[in-house]
């Protein structure tokens, strides 16, 4: 039904539902790889896809949609060079306020501080999250948190952005699984993308999408309008994939 009704060049397309015996077909537009796998061999389509993941996010959003699993391997690359987001098994409507949602979303390297801490009321702000994560990894070459369990993710997490408290995030020791970790030295996002040779216009791109308290993080719809992709080289838009 959603993605029936989410149309955009940067969200894969559902060509038709089959059913057969008690087995649902859906029937997808054909992509040949994922951001997961493809090679990106320069800056502006490195620029182009986290463009491009960023334009179909703005456009869930919109329409009051999330995605709830934002990850290199679900951000399928059409022949064409388009990305597309994929795979909407997580997917849900933004629950009215008051109502619950799972805090079981998300893959772990990729779920934001209040799903690890047990919200289960929640926005956007978990796709923007996770759309930080991979906008870093594009960077990096390779993923910026990689815990082996939920408390680990959070160490993961805080070992570099630091421990959140009451005044850094109004309400976390609310949450219903808030553990207080030690304050220890932690050298911020800041300091750890620099030190990764990331230029500073794409870190000032991530650093907002990797705020811990979901309230002041930026949105997608937001980030688009970052100097990164503004500034030269501009994103490639599409490009061929080589055979």
């Amino acid at each position: 039904k959603m993605l029936r009704a989410v149309r955009h060049a940067n969200v894969v397309s559902l060509l038709d539902v089959v059913k057969d015996d008690d087995a649902i077909c859906m029937v997808m537009e054909l992509c040949v790889t994922d951001l997961e796998r493809v090679a990106i061999t320069s800056e502006a389509q490195a620029k182009g896809f986290g463009a491009m993941m960023l334009e179909g996010l703005a456009f869930m959003h919109a329409h009051s949609a999330l995605h709830r699993d934002i990850k290199p391997a679900n951000l399928l690359i059409s022949g064409l060079g388009v990305l597309k987001l994929a795979d909407f098994g997580y997917a849900r409507y933004l629950a009215d306020e008051g109502r619950r949602m799972s805090d079981q979303c998300c893959t772990l390297w990729y779920r934001p501080p209040e799903l690890l801490y047990g919200a289960t009321e929640y926005g956007f702000g978990i796709d923007a999250w996770s759309a930080g994560c991979v906008l870093a990894e594009i960077g990096l070459r390779m993923p910026l948190f990689r815990g082996d369990s939920d408390s680990n993710q959070l160490a993961k997490i805080f070992q570099i952005l630091g421990p959140p408290d009451e005044s850094t995030w109004p309400g976390v020791t609310s949450l219903r699984k808030y553990v207080k970790f030690s304050q220890v030295p932690a050298p911020g996002l800041r300091r750890y993308l620099t030190d990764g040779q990331l230029p500073i216009d794409f870190i000032d791109l991530i650093l907002p999408l990797l705020h811990c308290d979901p309230k002041t993080r930026a949105s997608c719809a937001d980030s688009l309008s970052s100097a990164y992709f503004q500034n030269p080289p501009r994103p490639v838009a599409k490009r061929p994939l080589r055979s």
